[in-house]
């Protein structure tokens, strides 16, 4: 298949290398978009397939899997905040010896 005609001054075979370099590269496109939709359409699939299943457990539990339980064992004030997550406030330590040495200043 012929890109474009061949200008005059240009030579006919590295016109046809260039035109077969052209088409295996618009090919080698064509096959990564396949397969890219492909793929896209497995996770479509997989994401619905999951979102089924778990509106069919939410309905049959008739709850979800850790209502009235606390996240991450957080409670009250702390909970969605950093220490509520066991993670150290600004400015302070971690805990155990690291928190000595690092507490230590200087």
């Amino acid at each position: 298949m012929v890109l474009m005609e061949t200008p005059a001054g240009i030579d006919p075979l590295k016109r046809a290398r260039y035109d077969a370099a052209v088409q295996r590269y618009h090919d080698a496109v064509a096959i990564h978009r396949d397969r890219l939709e492909s793929e896209l359409r497995k996770a479509k699939d997989t994401i619905a397939e999951l979102s089924r299943t778990h509106e069919k457990k939410r309905r049959s539990d008739g709850k979800t899997a850790r209502s009235g339980q606390e996240r991450d064992g957080a409670s009250g004030a702390n909970a969605g905040t950093a220490r509520g997550h066991g993670n150290a406030g600004p400015g302070a330590a971690a805990g155990g010896p690291v928190r000595s040495i690092l507490n230590r200043g200087g």
